[in-house]
C-alpha cells in the first residue's frame, strides 16, 4: 500500500463503498485503488473458499436460517472430513454479529468434529487479514448473485462494470479460490 501511495486501512466491502469507518473522505478513485489492490492480495494466497447463501424469502424466521446452514455446514465439513481431521485445532472465528449464524456454525462444527477440535474465537476483522480476505470473498460472490438477478447497485456498475466485465474479471478471479 504504502509503495503505491495508497492508506494501510484494514479491507471491509461494506465500509469501503459506503465511505465508512477509515474510508470516510477518500474519493472513489483512491477507494477503487484500495479495492483492486487487496483484490491483487487475495489473488496471490493460497486459500479456498465456500460460501452459503439464502433468500429471506425462502426461509419462514431465524430458526428456519439457523437449521438450514448448520445443515450445508456440517454437509461440507462431512465431504472435507479428512481435511478437517489432519488438524489438531480449528480455529473457528466469528465476528459476533448474529445470534443465528454463531449458533448454527457452532452446532455444526460440534456435531462434526471431535470434542475439543473446534476452538472458537470472537473476532474483529481489522485484527485478521484472513478475516478481511473472507469478507471481500463474501463481496464478490453477494454481487454475482446481485449481477445475476439484475439487483445490482450503482456502486457495482462503476466498480466493476457491467455483468460481462464483471464476470470475466472479479467473479473469474475469486472462483479460482473456490473449494473443490
Amino acid at each position: 500500500m504504502a509503495a503505491a501511495s495508497l492508506p494501510d486501512i484494514p479491507f471491509h466491502a461494506y465500509d469501503l463503498f459506503h465511505r465508512q469507518k477509515g474510508y470516510e473522505g477518500l474519493d472513489f478513485e483512491v477507494r477503487k485503488k484500495l479495492f483492486f489492490r487487496f483484490a491483487g492480495f487475495v489473488r496471490r494466497l493460497p486459500v479456498s473458499y465456500v460460501t452459503f447463501a439464502y433468500r429471506r424469502s425462502e426461509l419462514k424466521d431465524s430458526a428456519a436460517l439457523s437449521e438450514r446452514l448448520c445443515k450445508d455446514l456440517v454437509a461440507f465439513v462431512e465431504s472435507n472430513l479428512a481435511e478437517f481431521q489432519s488438524y489438531d485445532t480449528v480455529a473457528v472465528y466469528y465476528d459476533g454479529g448474529q445470534d443465528t449464524p454463531r449458533a448454527a456454525i457452532r452446532r455444526a462444527f460440534d456435531e462434526t468434529l471431535s470434542v475439543d477440535t473446534a476452538e472458537y474465537k470472537k473476532l474483529h476483522y481489522q485484527e485478521r487479514r484472513l478475516a478481511q480476505v473472507a469478507d471481500f470473498l463474501c463481496c464478490i460472490e453477494l454481487a454475482a448473485l446481485r449481477y445475476g438477478n439484475h439487483e445490482q447497485t450503482s456502486t457495482y456498475l462503476k466498480l466493476f462494470g457491467g455483468a460481462r466485465s464483471f464476470k470475466a474479471n472479479q467473479l473469474k478471479q475469486a472462483r479460482r479460490k473456490l473449494h473443490q
